[in-house]
């Protein structure tokens, strides 16, 4: 699990898990966090209730969304508080990203080679956590939960941004359609080509570029720089032919 010890410090939990360490078996081995891919309940029961342990907060105090590759935002509370937590149909409906301002809360998606994103406002006191596949990305999910982060909270706010492993353009291979969409909304920077000529897409360059037109500078995102489809440790959708578990993201203001 990618923790940073310094944001502990001041309060916050930031945490992207991998695939190791976990009950699940087979296709599912072993820390897989859904209930929606097929896994036996009981175990990813076991799985939550671990990682809840290690991060110091409840299952009754997780929030997740019922994730539709969309760009939806959900402000959550106290209201909202164990939804998802302990199956998938409580989770917050056609939602991809969530944000609260409630301490104690931890905010978490789940991914498969999408991108994972942590947004944590340091001053204002706010954290978001975003799923976006390429579908996400090219919709402006991160845009929008960054937008929900940030309104309203007047000036002086920093906000941290930190992107998890997810498929990277080593592994991301797109077809010419997909290629020319995002070249017209992002430039032609996130669509490398690789040695064969084949066009691969960079999810995390457009994420950076999409975020960084709302004034989000680059000294304030960080990455883990691992890719999913090619490291190991990772649950990866792609690899496994759409037949695997899902690793997390995880946030909460703990302080």
């Amino acid at each position: 699990m990618h923790l940073s010890p310094e944001l502990e410090e001041l309060g916050f939990l930031v945490a992207f898990t991998g695939s190791g360490g976990g009950a699940s078996v087979g296709s599912y081995a072993s820390l897989n966090l859904s209930y929606n891919v097929g896994d036996e309940k009981g175990r990813v029961d076991s799985n939550r209730l671990a990682l809840a342990e290690a991060a110091g907060v409840p299952l009754s105090r997780w929030i997740l969304p019922r994730q539709v590759h969309g760009a939806a935002s959900a402000l959550v509370g106290l209201l909202e508080a164990g939804r998802g937590s302990r199956d998938f149909l409580s989770g917050i409906p056609r939602t991809d990203a969530l944000v609260t301002r409630t301490t104690g809360l931890a905010l978490a998606v789940l991914t498969a080679d999408c991108v994972p994103l942590i947004m944590v406002d340091l001053t204002r006191r706010m954290v978001g956590v975003v799923h976006a596949g390429w579908r996400g990305v090219y919709a402006g999910t991160p845009a929008a939960a960054y937008s929900m982060l940030t309104e309203g909270g007047g000036e002086g706010g920093q906000v941290l941004v930190f992107i998890g492993p997810h498929i990277r353009s080593c592994c991301m291979e797109v077809g010419e359609e997909l290629k020319e969409a995002f070249e017209r909304k992002y430039g032609v920077g996130v669509v490398p080509t690789s040695d064969t000529g084949a066009p691969h897409l960079d999810l995390e360059t457009a994420c950076v570029l999409q975020l960084g037109a709302l004034g989000v500078p680059r000294s304030d995102i960080f990455t883990t720089g691992e890719c999913t489809a090619c490291s190991q440790g990772y649950f990866s959708y792609r690899n496994s032919g759409g037949r695997c578990g899902r690793q997390g993201a995880l946030t909460a203001m703990t302080g």
